[in-house]
């Protein structure tokens, strides 16, 4: 858990980054015991973004492809 606390708490930007880079510094410190099958992203806001609520079920990587489909969405959401 403190990789997860230190990663959170040392990371610039956006709340929805900083819980991404956190999620995978709990992964990468030895993770679920149980294996990994999905994870999701969701966070309340004000304004709320396109990549603010995702979701990557039955995958065998889900945190590397939840990365890949926020960076998308916030790809997306800057052509607005």
């Amino acid at each position: 858990m403190d990789a997860i606390a230190e990663t959170f708490l040392n990371t610039e930007g956006e709340l929805d980054n900083k819980l991404l880079l956190a999620l995978q510094a709990g992964h990468d410190m030895s993770g679920d015991k149980r294996g990994h099958r999905s994870t999701a992203l969701l966070v309340s806001s004000f304004e709320p973004k396109l990549y603010h609520d995702l979701r990557v079920d039955k995958h065998p990587n889900p945190i590397f492809e939840l990365r890949n489909i926020y960076n998308l969405a916030v790809k997306l959401q800057s052509m607005d």
